[in-house]
């Protein structure tokens, strides 16, 4: 077993540069038999359902070796007053 280095990206989200997935970290090496843990912070700015896939490129070997489902729903918030005035 050989270190490799890897990248981690979700195609879909990069639509007029508003990310709305931050992966931390994106890019890493890894080593044989170690294990790394990574976050994703989803900051939805727009009102939907999301299907995407984050998707593992392994650097030297190749892109899309590996995807794994992402699935979110933003809503938002019903906001009632309980007076007229503010």
């Amino acid at each position: 077993m050989v270190p490799f280095k890897f990248h981690l990206r979700i195609p879909l989200d990069s639509k007029n540069n508003e990310k709305e997935f931050e992966i931390k970290p994106e890019s890493y090496e890894i080593g044989p038999g170690d294990t790394k843990e990574i976050s994703i912070k989803f900051t939805p700015r727009h009102k939907k359902e999301y299907f995407m896939v984050m998707v593992l490129d392994i650097e030297g070997v190749g892109k899309d070796m590996k995807s794994i489902p992402l699935i979110a729903k933003s809503d938002v918030p019903v906001v009632k007053l309980s007076t007229r005035e503010i």
